[in-house]
């Protein structure tokens, strides 16, 4: 999305600065044109002058040539002209005694000296309404405006590139919150309001990072949902968005209640949306000065999508596995690098770190491991050292563990979902 907003706004600037001087040359032309000035001369100067020093300029010439027009059929003309080269219409009158033309504020013809009868004295044709000063002036005012605010906007939509990050749970038992006192009086109040969806939010700093706690508690008789979260953040005219939407599974079975636990952590603070099968839904927000513990949350739907996605056939391919393990998280620990051992079975491979964030020994490392060997199909075994401590760990070892096959944290994205879970309760 940031990458179409930076190219629309490129698009912009690019069109503005080739249309701007075709606008103020097109205008000049014109306008020179009628008032008997070089055209060509002066659209040149105004087009090719800096910083509209051209226009200014040419703003000031112009006002001792005045536009002049037919009365009759507003053909530009000029004062010398005594007949309009349009229509025929005579602009001056003529001496009755010499017949040359007579300027209306005669009172004496200036060639024979005969005095000029009143009904001679013929109005000069009216000047053209002035609507090409307009037009640049407008355009003088509003290109540098314009501009400003182009450049206010692609600061914003720069500043829009802050990145997030979610975390939720699904199905969470209100019960689990019943030593929870300021959650478990909330819940009672909520259930006790009817159907409907509430909200109980905390909302805390950590740095420069803030950090939204949510419960959305879903009451009435429908399908189990499932939910999927977007941010949106702060832009020039609308503030840090977060959208919670639920889409309902009608193969499901049907639940009184449902309860949802969701993290937000971004530079904004930001206002919550929440959405029904795409629609916006209406919901009752609690805000709580007491943290809701969410430090643990899993990821999102679509960041397990987004891992699941990442797993590797084989694991000679090293940029493949490197991105895997990235996505994993094995640079919070420290920095690594990677030995692949391909040339015979068992394939494995070595995570082996220079530096730790803090010692390997002092570091649960199964949970990494095992999805290493669930996401990387052939990978028989992986080992992980700092030159002190060194971690092994095998796929029969880790289906142990888990009482199933680790591989099939590899074939099915719900299982490896399951796993992560799992892991986030554990720590709690």
């Amino acid at each position: 999305m940031n990458v179409i907003v930076s190219s629309i706004f490129l698009l912009v600037l690019l069109v503005l600065f080739l249309g701007i001087p075709l606008l103020i040359g097109i205008t000049v032309y014109r306008d020179a044109n009628r008032r008997g000035m070089n055209a060509v001369l002066w659209t040149l100067i105004a087009v090719l002058a800096p910083g509209f020093i051209g226009l200014i300029l040419y703003l000031v010439v112009r006002s001792d040539h005045t536009a002049l027009s037919c009365p009759q059929c507003s053909y530009p003309v000029r004062e010398s002209y005594a007949v309009c080269p349009q229509c025929g219409t005579s602009l001056k009158a003529s001496c009755l005694n010499c017949h040359q033309p007579l300027d209306p504020s005669w009172s004496r013809c200036a060639s024979c000296g005969e005095p000029v009868p009143e009904e001679l004295k013929r109005t000069a044709p009216p000047p053209s309404r002035d609507k090409g000063l307009g037009k640049i002036l407008l355009a003088v005012l509003l290109i540098p405006l314009l501009l400003v605010l182009l450049l206010v906007g692609g600061l914003a939509a720069f500043r829009g590139t802050n990145t997030s990050s979610f975390g939720s749970v699904s199905g969470v038992p209100p019960e689990e919150f019943k030593n929870t006192p300021v959650v478990s009086d909330w819940l009672k109040d909520s259930a006790a309001s009817g159907d409907g969806i509430y909200v109980l939010r905390h909302t805390g700093t950590s740095g420069t990072t803030t950090i939204s706690e949510y419960l959305i508690y879903i009451r009435g008789e429908q399908p189990i949902l499932g939910l999927t979260a977007m941010g949106h953040p702060q832009g020039l005219f609308r503030p840090a968005k977060f959208t919670a939407s639920f889409q309902k599974d009608l193969q499901g079975s049907l639940v009184d209640e449902q309860l949802f636990q969701v993290q937000y952590q971004g530079s904004d603070n930001p206002v919550l949306e929440i959405q029904m099968d795409g629609l916006d839904a209406v919901y009752k927000e609690t805000m709580t000065n007491v943290p809701l513990g969410m430090e643990n949350l899993i990821p999102m739907k679509d960041d397990i999508l987004d891992l699941f996605e990442q797993r590797v056939p084989f694991v000679g391919d090293n940029s493949a596995v490197s991105n895997l393990l990235g996505k994993i998280g094995m640079g919070n620990l420290g920095t690594y690098t990677l030995e692949l051992k391909t040339a015979e079975a068992p394939y494995g491979l070595r995570v082996i770190y220079s530096s730790t964030v803090k010692p390997l020994a002092d570091t649960d490392l199964t949970p990494e491991a095992i999805q290493i060997l669930g996401l990387i199909e052939n990978a028989d075994y992986v080992e992980i050292t700092d030159g002190t401590t060194t971690y092994r760990l095998d796929t029969a070892e880790a289906s142990s563990q888990l009482g199933f096959d680790v591989k099939d944290l590899g074939k099915d994205v719900e299982t490896l979902a399951e796993y992560l879970k799992g892991l986030m309760e554990t720590a709690d």
